[in-house]
């Protein structure tokens, strides 16, 4: 009798060290795709901020340049999502030979302490340099997401957002010169002269417009390095408050009506 209690311990204790054993090995497997999963993160938290800096620089020089390289990567983001795994791997691998080290995606070096200066690299690289990033941060993401990343929508609102805020780029800059043109012509312009004098220079063209009754005092203001002509106004309250409301509008060669442009 008692060999069969110590055979039947025996057994007991095989099934429960087996089943700890199963236990610690899903734990262990768990840990290691929370690891897998956390690094991944990371990578593309990287990869983001690097796309980001590039964003900016091209932002800042070729808004259109940017919308390309954009579309780009959209187009690689709908591959991923679609495409042959054959044709994703092979673009890992030339991604991988052409960055050995995950370091150099990073063209200028990004460094809360180091400037970036955009101007030292040809625009051509900072464009390729976008589109690699984007690329290898969307095989990152599909390995996280797989296919139900990038649908149409998401790729259509994220265009939106990219095309906007080019738009509010476009209307600080531009507004920030009209301000520059009108400051010059206000200095230049003397309290004799006609109504309709008109001032320029070499960077600059300012026009007195009459188009139609309105109680504003209204602008052509032309800029001679791009052509962009804008309508400045102003108006003065006549309540007593002082209060001066200014307005711009982008325009046409012949300054009619445009769209209204806003300050940051």
């Amino acid at each position: 009798m008692e060999w069969l209690l110590a055979i039947g311990s025996a057994v007991v204790g095989f099934l429960v060290g087996r089943t700890m054993s199963k236990g610690g090995e899903a734990q262990m497997r768990a840990a290691f795709e929370k690891t897998e999963r956390d690094r991944i993160e990371a990578e593309v938290r990287y990869l983001y901020e690097i796309r980001r800096g590039l964003a900016q620089a091209l932002l800042a020089e070729d808004s259109q340049a940017l919308l390309d390289a954009h579309a780009t990567v959209a187009d690689f983001q709908r591959l991923v999502r679609d495409g042959p795994k054959e044709r994703i791997e092979a673009e890992r691998t030339a991604l991988a030979l052409k960055y050995p080290r995950f370091e150099e995606f990073d063209l200028f070096g990004l460094r809360h302490f180091v400037p970036t200066d955009p101007q030292q690299y040809e625009r051509r690289e900072i464009v390729e340099r976008y589109v690699d990033v984007g690329k290898f941060g969307t095989i990152l993401e599909g390995d996280r997401y797989m296919a139900a990343a990038w649908k149409e929508e998401h790729l259509a609102r994220d265009r939106q957002v990219l095309e906007r805020a080019i738009e509010r780029a476009f209307d600080h800059n531009t507004i920030s010169a009209t301000k520059e043109a009108m400051r010059r012509y206000y200095a230049w312009r003397r309290p004799d002269d006609a109504l309709d004098a008109v001032y320029e220079d070499r960077d600059y063209r300012v026009e007195r417009l009459f188009r139609q009754y309105t109680p504003e005092n209204e602008y052509g203001v032309t800029q001679k390095a791009n052509g962009i002509q804008t309508i400045y106004s102003v108006y003065v309250w006549d309540d007593g408050s002082g209060k001066v409301s200014h307005n711009y509008r982008l325009s046409d060669e012949r300054f009619g009506d445009g769209r209204q442009m806003f300050e940051q």
